[in-house]
């Protein structure tokens, strides 16, 4: 239960540094840029991917991630457990 706390928060923080950049990214985005997009390593995009927390994509052998996704997928992970 504390672990989920944690990571609420750790999404609540993600989300409200989204929130304020001062211009929007791209919105294709490298998958390692969807990394540092979310400050997380390899493994955890990897767990992401394969939970389908955003749909990933692929072309000529590199992967992407779409920024309005990875918002909407934070967004809804928050909200969802917003009131613990």
């Amino acid at each position: 239960m504390t672990e989920m706390i944690q990571i609420t928060e750790e999404l609540k923080q993600i989300r409200e540094t989204l929130s304020t950049l001062q211009r929007p990214p791209k919105e294709i985005l490298t998958y390692e840029e969807g990394m540092n997009l979310l400050d997380c390593s390899r493994k955890t995009m990897d767990t992401y991917r394969k939970e389908g927390m955003f749909p990933v994509y692929s072309f000529k052998g590199k992967l992407y991630v779409k920024y309005s996704e990875i918002l909407a997928a934070l967004e809804s992970n928050v909200e969802g457990r917003e009131g613990w």
